[in-house]
Order: structure tokens, then C-alpha cells, then sequence
């Protein structure tokens, strides 16, 4: 696709990988650290899970928005 005014047009890739990384780091690294009852690793892993989740439903949301705002 290319670059739009400095931002990567074609965000797909970066939205997988954000995702994925949040479902791993809440599913198998928060478990383990809680496993290990490691307080606050657990609380921050899910603290970072929750954030590339949700970073991800924005960048979605907005990418979503400029391509109907563009047509």
C-alpha cells in the first residue's frame, strides 16, 4: 500500500501481532507469574495484555474510520 502522510496505510499485520501478543501475554505469562505467585509480575503482564488488546481494537477502529471517511 504504501505511506499516508508518514503513517503505514496498511496496518493489518500490526493489528495481528498486537492482538496475539495481548492474548499471549494474559493467557501464558500472567497464568505462570501467578502460578509462581509472583504478585506483581502477574499484575503487570495483565496490565500489558489488556493494553495490546485494546491498542489493537483502536488502531482496527480507527484505521476502520479514515477508510470510510476516504472513499
Amino acid at each position: 500500500m504504501g505511506f499516508v502522510g508518514g503513517i503505514v496505510a496498511n496496518v493489518g499485520y500490526v493489528l495481528i501481532m498486537l492482538l496475539l501478543s495481548g492474548i499471549v501475554t494474559l493467557f501464558m505469562e500472567a497464568k505462570r507469574y501467578e502460578k509462581a505467585e509472583m504478585k506483581r509480575e502477574h499484575k503487570v503482564s495483565r496490565i500489558i495484555g489488556w493494553f495490546n488488546i485494546a491498542l489493537a481494537i483502536m488502531l482496527f477502529l480507527i484505521n476502520w474510520i479514515y477508510g470510510k471517511l476516504t472513499m
